[in-house]
């Protein structure tokens, strides 16, 4: 937001004043000069919104699993099915195991529309052959309901997701609670 006010300050700022136009005229002109701009992101701009993640999760730095989530809030399942290795393996929570980055992208777009991940910390640790583990927790918030969540990776030493484990952390009554909501708004 700070970039686009910016933006705008120095439109308006730039912006030629003539004698015949008036202030109004000006300002019209300046907002649509800013909005141009605000609209084409330079270079700069875009190298940095691929490089420096907006999310940060206690505990977690690796920019893959950052990345992840990110991906997911925008509904960029591709996005995300491309962080897997390619025989990478995501195992959703009371399903079978998803294989493959064209099967998680297909599964992705299926379930995980409207869908909205929380994460809030956790944990890295080295393992042999180069390759890590994360442990997340956090909450995951359907249009209808929210439900602790937490999330167990495994990526190689290309930093690629091997593995990815979404476990659900709710009593067997939250679930059924949750449901009967989901029916209701249904109907």
């Amino acid at each position: 937001m700070r970039h686009r006010i910016s933006l705008r300050r120095q439109a308006f700022i730039g912006f030629p004043t003539y004698a015949c136009l008036t202030q109004l005229d000006l300002l019209q002109a300046a907002i649509a000069l800013a909005l141009t701009k605000t609209m084409q992101p330079s270079s700069s701009t875009l190298h940095q919104a691929t490089t420096s993640p907006a999310l940060t999760i206690a505990g977690i730095s690796e920019p893959v699993i950052l990345r992840y989530f990110e991906t997911l809030n925008e509904e960029a399942f591709e996005a995300t099915s491309q962080l897997f290795a390619v025989d990478g393996v995501m195992q959703p929570p009371f399903e079978q195991a998803v294989e493959g980055q064209d099967a998680i992208a297909t599964y992705l777009q299926a379930e995980a529309k409207g869908l909205k991940l929380q994460p809030r910390q956790g944990v890295a640790q080295a393992v042999e052959d180069g390759c890590t583990t994360v442990e997340v927790s956090g909450k995951v918030q359907t249009p209808i309901f929210g439900v602790n969540v937490s999330w167990l990776f495994t990526l190689n030493e290309n930093k690629e997701l091997t593995f990815a484990k979404i476990k659900l952390l709710a009593s067997p009554q939250e679930l059924l609670n949750a449901q009967i909501l989901s029916k209701r708004s249904e109907s």
